[in-house]
């Protein structure tokens, strides 16, 4: 019960937030890094992830004290400890900086003009003010005092966000290993879609799945469904199946496995994922005008990579 009432809000969440964006043109090509003060899960382009620590709101200078490492370590930056000299160090090309503790001092050593910042230790993990991880980082940041909150934006292509993996069982009952299908010499890219068969926005994506398995699978890109339903679904499954000619792979996930380790926060729910397993793409809710970019993108991605 409890799972159907969470996937009933899912679905309200997934038919109503596509739509109220149709008027505003969608940039599907960046990254939205959103946090906020006091919770434990941030969002990436409305994909929830959890946080070890929760941001903090410095009242004194207006700002938000975020994971240093959590946020680094996303945008591709190597993160080192030294633990004798009680330094940690931050590099990503070009961008270095470290971060000396000596408690209760806690030092930022930087080559960038920084001449204030806040930086506190909570919970083991350095927290870093919003104004000063824009600078170093190289991103850019909105700012919603009222409610305590950081949007930071970068290119998608920037961000490191490792898929879970799983293995789970198709229609006929063959075993899908995500890392066996991607490690396959002939799998270029993994298109992976939540949905559920009563999900009116999921069944408009369909047409859309089902054409770029026709058309990219022998390039190496291999879409696949996971079917959200509860018991009891299977006849109308199979008839929405039939209905739109659905030949790519549909795996069950009867226990919500895959989808509590995907933190699935509404369907349709497409991840793109490479042969390292990186999350390259993803997307919440999706209309025409998503699988036009998805296109372009996957024909720029098979050229260049």
């Amino acid at each position: 019960m409890k799972r159907i009432l969470w996937l009933l809000v899912f679905v309200m969440i997934a038919v109503t937030t596509p739509f109220s964006l149709l008027k505003a043109e969608i940039d599907y090509s960046l990254a939205e890094m959103d946090f906020t003060a006091r919770k434990y899960v941030m969002q990436l382009n409305q994909q929830p992830i959890k946080l070890e620590t929760s941001p903090v709101w410095h009242m004194g200078s207006q700002s938000l004290l975020i994971p240093l490492r959590f946020v680094a370590e996303m945008n591709r930056f190597s993160v080192g400890w030294d633990a004798k000299a009680n330094l940690a160090t931050f590099q990503k090309g070009n961008r270095h900086f470290s971060v000396s503790m000596h408690y209760p001092m806690i030092k930022l050593i930087t080559d960038q003009p920084v001449t204030q910042y806040q930086i506190i230790l909570k919970g083991g993990r350095f927290l870093l003010d919003h104004r000063t991880i824009e600078k170093l980082l190289g991103l850019r940041a909105n700012v919603d005092e009222e409610n305590s909150q950081v949007v930071f934006y970068t290119d998608r292509e920037e961000i490191l966000y490792i898929a879970p993996q799983f293995t789970l069982f198709d229609l006929k009952e063959n075993q899908v290993d995500l890392q066996r299908t991607l490690n396959e010499k002939s799998t270029r890219l993994v298109v992976l879609n939540f949905y559920s068969t009563r999900c009116p926005v999921c069944a408009k994506a369909i047409p859309n799945l089902q054409k770029l398995h026709e058309n990219y699978l022998k390039k190496g890109i291999v879409v696949i469904g996971i079917n959200t339903d509860t018991k009891d679904m299977e006849a109308e499954r199979d008839a929405v199946i039939k209905k739109y000619g659905i030949t790519y792979p549909i795996l069950l996930d009867p226990k919500a496995d895959v989808y509590t380790a995907y933190s699935v926060a509404g369907i349709p729910n497409i991840f793109v994922i490479d042969k390292n397993r990186e999350i390259v793409q993803h997307r919440l809710g999706v209309d025409d005008s998503y699988f036009v970019f998805l296109r372009q993108y996957l024909d720029e991605y098979l050229k260049t990579k």
